[in-house]
């Protein structure tokens, strides 16, 4: 099996009540592995190396075979390209794929493995979390956010495998083929038009709007940028190699300070891939900014301190920052408005899926994760500074106890009784900043987002609050019979429930991230002390060398990020 999910017996507490735990939870868990844990790439794979055994029967029609190369049957000590592209996520498969269109040869790294079957299925998008295609980073404490997490640290999912986040994220988006909406989804539009948000594509030039999201998906079928950019030519192209399981420890830089080539590793060996023009960083805002580090491109103090030589004295790691968010507003769904159902249907309703050749019901869809809508908080804001984005529970569980019940993410998302609108700030003011691991520099990173340090973060995560509690008394609710649960979570019953001073507790308790991270790798102008690439996205200081992924933004977008912003460089 290409996936290996999260292992429930190290993270289920005894006795616990959480349906992720019970025994049905660890029989469902097998199951899907058992149906999805596979992968396409793998199995086309297969079928090549029975034709470089003889077998040309066994070959994918699908696909003009060259064998070796395109099999990874061998690997030379030493190989060379035009371009090397570090990281198949997003921006890596975007990168690439323009690259080899225009007939440069090209090595595509990527420290994951294939990307499995599981990926593809809506329903089953939280079951990645914590699987071994999750880096599992975690953020460093600041005493002011993530308090009721363990160890005050919140978790920052990253895709490790083929497509990057684009294969493990929520698939929100936008601009694709609509999923499987249900009732409760339909109630959240509702009640955000009905407060006055208008029914519109927020993808548009007004940005004050509500819709059912749309998502990366195709036919009930998750599209990520692997999907889209590198399997339509990965078997075909002789000017392609990609090679997973090989992640890159330092890009090659000589004497005159020009970017040669990577050393990465695979399977415990070391090797050396040589790029006669230029290397492409895209390893996102966590994996560039460390790589650049130890290659010696980083702050000259912070690389000193731990043996690596100064290449280039820029402010890798800093301005780190990210939407921020939080978990604690339940809305409760009576019985006959929940999509709870018993566990035969659900072990049907993920067969049907699978063995089904339209891919549509429950589990091609996300439950309520693509009920959305963005307000401003103030009529004077250049732009909107609030966005809502739900999240489904099973309610009792949930309230019991917030923190274990999102560590536990493998239910499949179609079935709850109650929606976690997660009231969004996309405009934050706190930076952060990332540090190399100083026990082990090619360890995990320091990873230090300061969440709400600023104050003024909280003045529109409250503001955006109060227009939420008002949708109970919307039509749209009423007729679902929904309303808010005034059960007040674990961490902050002190306070009086929908106060400011609550909203605030919850926030700083139950800090959430939609895992947008950026900033690490500065764009900025010449003459911009604190910028790390040029508006073309080049290494300053480093010759041919680029970093091309979300890294680069100076501010957060207002919304999540477009493939179309790789294509920068």
């Amino acid at each position: 099996m290409v996936w290996e999910p999260l292992n429930l017996t190290q993270v289920c507490p005894a006795h616990t009540q959480q349906t992720a735990c019970s025994p049905f939870g660890y029989v469902l868990l097998n199951f899907i592995t058992q149906l999805f844990g596979d992968s396409v790439d793998r199995r086309v794979q297969e079928s090549l190396r029975k034709l470089d055994n003889g077998d040309s029967e066994n070959c994918n029609q699908n696909y003009t075979c060259y064998g070796d190369g395109y099999t990874e049957s061998y690997e030379r000590e030493r190989d060379d390209y035009d371009f090397i592209v570090v990281g198949a996520g997003a921006a890596g498969c975007v990168v690439t794929n323009r690259l080899v269109e225009n007939n440069y040869k090209v090595l595509l790294l990527e420290a994951g493995d294939e990307q499995p079957d599981i990926t593809l299925v809506p329903g089953l998008s939280t079951s990645f979390l914590g699987s071994n295609i999750d880096w599992q980073y975690y953020t460093a404490p600041n005493g002011k956010s993530c308090l009721g997490r363990e160890g005050q640290r919140c978790s920052w999912p990253r895709g490790k495998t083929m497509g990057g986040s684009s294969s493990i994220n929520s698939m929100s988006y936008y601009v694709s083929h609509l999923p499987y909406i249900d009732r409760p989804s339909f109630m959240m539009t509702k009640a955000f038009t009905e407060r006055g948000i208008p029914l519109a594509d927020f993808n548009g030039a007004n940005q004050f709007a509500t819709m059912q999201g749309q998502t990366f998906t195709l036919h009930g079928e998750r599209i990520s940028a692997n999907y889209a950019y590198i399997q339509p030519i990965r078997y075909k192209r002789k000017n392609l190699t990609v090679k997973v399981k090989s992640e890159v420890t330092k890009v090659l830089i000589d004497e005159n300070k020009r970017a040669y080539g990577v050393i990465y590793e695979k399977n415990g060996r070391r090797y050396t891939a040589v790029a006669k023009n230029e290397v492409i960083v895209s390893g996102g805002a966590i994996n560039s900014p460390k790589l650049l580090m130890l290659s010696g491109i980083g702050p000259k103090s912070h690389l000193e301190s731990l043996g690596i030589h100064s290449i280039a004295n820029l402010d890798v790691g800093y301005n780190l920052h990210d939407h921020v968010t939080f978990n604690g507003y339940a809305i409760h769904l009576p019985k006959g408005n929940s999509t709870l159902v018993d566990e035969k249907t659900i072990i049907n309703d993920i067969l049907d899926y699978k063995l089904g050749k339209v891919k549509n019901g429950p589990i091609s869809g996300n439950g309520a994760v693509n009920s959305i809508a963005f307000i401003k908080t103030e009529p004077y804001l250049p732009a909107e500074d609030i966005q809502y984005q739900c999240y489904n529970v099973i309610l009792k569980e949930y309230l019991s106890n917030p923190a274990l019940y999102e560590s536990i993410s493998t239910y499949p998302t179609p079935y709850y009784d109650a929606i976690v609108p997660r009231t969004m700030n996309v405009a934050p003011e706190s930076r952060g900043r990332l540090y190399l691991n100083k026990t082990n520099p090619n360890g995990y990173p320091y990873i230090y987002p300061n969440y709400l340090d600023k104050k003024e973060d909280f003045v529109p995560i409250i503001k955006g609050v109060k227009f939420l509690l008002s949708l109970e008394n919307t039509k749209a609710f009423k007729d679902m019979g929904a309303y808010f649960s005034r059960e007040k979570l674990p961490g902050c019953k002190e306070y009086e429930w929908g106060s400011d001073e609550y909203t605030v507790c919850l926030t700083r308790t139950y800090t959430s991230s939609p895992y947008h991270p950026v900033g690490t790798c500065k764009m900025g102008p010449v003459g911009d002390k604190t910028a790390v690439v040029d508006p073309r996205l080049r290494v300053y200081g480093v010759a041919n060398l680029r970093v091309i992924d979300a890294s680069i933004m100076p501010v957060v977008y207002e919304r999540a990020i477009y493939y179309d912003r790789r294509k920068r460089g």
